[in-house]
């Protein structure tokens, strides 16, 4: 079980792990348990490639998931609200499993990955190991852990011409 509601107005928030090797978000899955025409979760959602910068939360919506332009490279991590609504204020709304089906491509691991002691101890695609990364490049990534002079795109969204720093990162670390 994710949570449960047992007010209007009650939100559950819940973050995914790491999504990677996708090509496209293709449909999600939940399960309720006490949903009726008036008791109900509105549900909607915000994702970050590579986990730094947060969309703004949208509808969870097969358009709003198909809308998502996908760099396969990316890990993305994606957090939900379910917000309780409708007339009804008796009972308990439950949200028990989400899960979010993607297609997924093949991920080269790499000459360097592949012949380093990395592959001894994890996968490439670990989700453990995609949240550490994750971590690190925030650290690395926002002021004060590199000197200032270090250009960095104002959202991984939107790359300059040259490449951004976390091309960068991402080719060093082959993630």
């Amino acid at each position: 079980m994710i949570g449960s509601a047992t007010k209007i107005g009650e939100v559950i928030e819940h973050t995914l792990m790491p999504i990677t090797g996708a090509s496209s978000f293709v449909d999600f899955v939940d399960e309720i348990e006490g949903e009726t025409v008036n008791r109900y979760f509105q549900k909607t959602f915000s994702y970050a490639p590579e986990g730094l910068f947060f969309t703004e939360f949208k509808v969870l919506s097969l358009v709003e998931l198909h809308a998502i332009v996908v760099a396969y490279r990316n890990s993305y991590i994606i957090k939900v609200k379910y917000t309780r609504a409708g007339a009804d204020n008796t009972g308990t709304l439950t949200l028990n499993s989400l899960s979010i089906e993607t297609t997924n491509v093949t991920i080269d691991n790499g000459k360097e990955y592949n012949d380093s002691n990395f592959i001894k101890f994890f996968e490439s695609t670990n989700e453990e190991v995609e949240l550490w990364a994750t971590n690190v490049l925030k650290k690395i990534f926002l002021r004060g852990a590199l000197a200032a002079y270090v250009l960095r795109g104002k959202n991984l969204i939107e790359l300059d011409a040259g490449g951004s720093f976390n091309d960068d990162f991402n080719d060093d670390f082959d993630m």
